[in-house]
């Protein structure tokens, strides 16, 4: 009865939790597919921002990410900037508590969840914002295979930015960087991982991230570069 007892908990342990990069995430809600509960599982699950993350925050650093998704990069970073804090905004707000019941979870208390958009010089208190049957495809851009739109509300960027001075940026926002990147003023900022969307973006909205980064001299580390993720860094005088 005893092994039998210990092999169920076993079965559902390896069903319902993993540990992934020293966390512990619990399966909890619908937006883990089985998808990425495999992703998570062989420890792949967004390998190239966490390569990134890890190459680039230090102990101390203020983190701004704009897409907090399931939490996971959020509590990755909070960890590396151990001795700092990361702010964290996320539009959807069917992943905002499942995104802090992680943070919670693995004890991690320097991080804050804020549900909305980013947005220079806000004069709507709300955006529209399109979902898609996969969270990872949410976006604040018009897309054919959304399911609904919801309204979240806004946050004034040059306002954030301001109060928080962070010193690195971390953005997934499925295709609306092109849009808000541009306008980030990357003067506190002291590196940056970006997950592009190529599928969803124009070259020319691809370069202009670039050529913003690079007119304030911050540049490409090819090294910790991946799929479609680039990792820029101020370069030392």
């Amino acid at each position: 009865m005893g092994l039998r007892r210990a092999y169920k908990n076993y079965r559902y342990r390896k069903m319902n939790q993993q540990e992934f990069f020293g966390l512990d995430i619990r399966f909890s809600g619908h937006q883990y597919s089985p998808a990425i509960r495999e992703l998570i599982y062989h420890g792949l699950y967004e390998a190239h921002e966490i390569k990134g993350l890890q190459a680039v925050i230090h102990p101390t650093d203020k983190v701004l990410e704009l897409g907090t998704g399931l939490g996971i990069i959020t509590s990755l970073s909070a960890r590396q900037a151990k001795n700092g804090h990361v702010l964290s905004f996320e539009a959807n707000p069917d992943l905002i508590e499942d995104a802090r019941n992680l943070v919670r979870l693995n004890g991690i208390s320097n991080v804050e969840i804020r549900h909305g958009v980013l947005v220079k010089d806000p004069t709507e208190a709300e955006q529209t914002f399109h979902l898609a049957k996969s969270f990872a495809e949410s976006s604040l851009r018009p897309m054919s295979h959304a399911v609904s739109t919801i309204t979240v509300p806004t946050h004034d960027l040059v306002a954030v930015q301001a109060d928080f001075q962070p010193d690195v940026l971390i953005c997934d926002i499925e295709g609306a960087e092109a849009d808000l990147l541009p306008q980030v003023d990357l003067a506190t900022i002291r590196a940056a991982v970006i997950e592009l969307h190529p599928h969803v973006l124009s070259a020319g909205e691809v370069a202009g991230i670039y050529d913003h980064f690079i007119a304030n001299q911050l540049y490409p580390k090819i090294e910790h570069c991946g799929g479609t993720v680039v990792v820029f860094e101020r370069l030392e005088p």
